[in-house]
């Protein structure tokens, strides 16, 4: 698997599958922090935001046993914390350890059903597994939550080019090259399906 940074969206290439993802590992800083009323859940709550905060900073230097202990703490500290059952299966799919990273990507789905970011992270792993039924059926739902959403048109057209449904590739190609002409991906797949 080869990935590379650039502009906060992830391009990863894996035997001729290229795949656009968000960012590998959400910012806790998205999830909003409840009022401290005294509460012992919102304690809970901080700690598990905190340690999703921790493992946002170990995976940056590439410890990747770092990033993961913090996201097993946030996890236990509190199942219920969508992000870091989304990191935690970012990370899992970054490691190719696909079986794992679908578990916790639908949990995290189960917990956040409209988080596009999730959505298409769904949609990555099941292009990487060579499930490019499942992909395009995980983007069309990140694009019925947001229909702008650039990557996931790209990403729903290599699925769909890879089931041989080349008209609708070029056409989600075409989708993802309105939103953002610079996408030099979908340009090439325009110019040559």
């Amino acid at each position: 698997v080869l990935a590379a940074v650039a502009a906060g969206v992830v391009w990863v290439s894996v035997d001729r599958v290229d795949v656009v993802t968000p960012a590998p590992i959400a910012s806790s800083t998205d999830v909003a922090d409840p009022v401290d009323d005294g509460d012992p859940a919102d304690d809970a709550h901080s700690k598990a935001l905190a340690a999703v905060e921790r493992g946002e900073q170990r995976y940056m230097i590439d410890d990747v046993a770092g990033a993961l202990g913090a996201f097993n703490a946030a996890i236990r500290l509190q199942p219920d914390l969508a992000i870091a059952h989304r990191n935690r299966a970012v990370l899992y799919r970054n490691e190719g350890r696909l079986d794992e990273a679908l578990v916790d990507i639908r949990r995290s789905l189960e917990l956040d059903p409209r988080d596009t970011d999730a959505i298409c992270a769904e949609g990555s792993i099941h292009t990487l597994r060579g499930d490019h039924r499942s992909a395009v059926d995980a983007y069309t739902r990140a694009l019925e939550v947001d229909p702008g959403l650039v990557v996931a048109h790209y990403n729903r057209g290599t699925s769909r080019a890879h089931l041989g449904e080349h008209q609708q590739a070029i056409n989600d190609y075409t989708a993802a090259l309105v939103r953002d002409p610079t996408m030099v991906q979908a340009l090439s797949h325009v110019a040559q399906p």
